[in-house]
């Protein structure tokens, strides 16, 4: 944090325009950028010589503590599902929570769209705000299911960002499924956030291209 150190001239002596000032570090050593001096978080010592016109002057220390700032970083965007909400979480440790919607603690529920912001203060009552787009998650239908020899392609009537299962359990990114077995599957198709679109029962039944009618058991 950069902070011009004559501000504080009133706080060292009375009448503090009649006077000439010179800052130094705690070791003493001249600073030049006293109105424009880098301070650090914690405690930072200066050594102020303040003079009269006539050449007389003494020497008072000031001492300016910094705090941190508190982090609170809100992700850039959220999403809830229809019917349900998503909870935006402040993090935890600070004095006082303060968001744009009224509500006054570390963690809140929502399920409207908007922009919501939060400001939290910490034990300096040092502030910091950040703030959250929440949306609702874009939800589609499931048009079909293309098969392709014993591959199976999953087919929405809108685009976005969904995950895709035949179990249920283990779920990937991707709407196609390849090198399935033969017989009955159920495709499963959710949001990111777990909003369940819903789910296709589909065949794969591959018939061999070969026909060898001798009784052997083996494409006959």
């Amino acid at each position: 944090k950069l902070e011009d150190l004559t501000q504080y001239q009133e706080n060292l002596v009375s009448n503090s325009s009649t006077y000439i000032y010179e800052y130094f570090d705690q070791n003493n050593q001249k600073i030049s950028d006293f109105k424009n001096r880098n301070l650090t978080i914690g405690q930072n010592i200066f050594n102020v010589k303040i003079s009269t016109t006539d050449g007389c002057w003494k020497t008072v220390k000031l001492i300016l503590q910094l705090n941190p700032k508190p982090l609170v970083n809100l992700p850039a965007e959220a999403e809830y599902c229809r019917g349900l909400f998503v909870e935006l979480d402040a993090g935890g440790g600070y004095s006082s929570y303060s968001w744009n919607n009224g509500e006054k603690t570390q963690k809140i529920a929502v399920n409207k769209e908007g922009t919501y912001t939060v400001k939290v203060t910490n034990a300096s009552n040092c502030e910091n705000s950040s703030s959250t787009l929440v949306k609702q998650s874009v939800l589609a239908n499931i048009l079909k299911v293309e098969i392709f020899n014993n591959n199976a392609k999953v087919l929405l009537t809108s685009t976005g960002d969904f995950e895709y299962s035949l179990n249920n359990i283990n779920w990937q990114n991707f709407n196609e499924f390849k090198n399935l077995g033969n017989g009955n599957h159920t495709v499963f198709v959710r949001t990111k956030l777990g909003c369940i679109i819903g789910q296709m029962n589909f065949t794969i039944f591959n018939i061999s291209n070969s026909f060898t009618p001798n009784g052997d058991g083996i494409n006959d």
